[in-house]
Parts: structure tokens; C-alpha cells; sequence
């Protein structure tokens, strides 16, 4: 194969990289002042080796009451 063929494969496969899209990857402006949605399970110390349940603390408690939510898949697969 010569060296032309070789550069327009390589600027074909190229182009197509330009229109990876990972859906919900998007960035999202927040304005100030906007409730954040926050997904959290435990909290480490860099204290001690031992984590906390995050909804077990007082101080997590929402006015809806504050539950942890189900994991998806990957977070399942990472242990998390």
C-alpha cells in the first residue's frame, strides 16, 4: 500500500472521530442560586480506614427525606 492510500485512511478515520457523542455527556450551565443534584453512598476519612453511610449521618436529611438511590449497572461492577 503506498503512502497516499495510507494518509487518506488515516484522514477518513479521522473525520469519523469528530462526531463521537456520549449521550448526557453534555455539559450543563448552572446558574447561581440552582439546586444541584447530588448522588452520593459513603464518605472516607483520610483519618481512619473505615467509611460512613452518608445517609445515616444527621445532618443529611432533606425535606423529602433523604434515601439512597438504586445503583446502575456500573456503579454495581465498580463496587461503589
Amino acid at each position: 500500500m503506498n503512502n497516499m492510500a495510507k494518509v487518506l485512511i488515516l484522514v477518513a478515520l479521522a473525520r469519523g472521530a469528530q462526531g463521537f457523542y456520549l449521550p448526557g455527556g453534555d455539559p450543563y450551565p448552572y446558574v447561581e442560586g440552582e439546586a444541584v443534584k447530588l448522588k452520593v453512598n459513603k464518605m472516607t476519612s483520610e483519618k481512619t480506614l473505615l467509611s460512613e453511610d452518608y445517609y445515616g449521618l444527621p445532618y443529611s436529611e432533606s425535606e423529602s427525606g433523604s434515601k439512597m438511590d438504586r445503583p446502575n449497572l456500573s456503579e454495581f461492577l465498580a463496587g461503589d
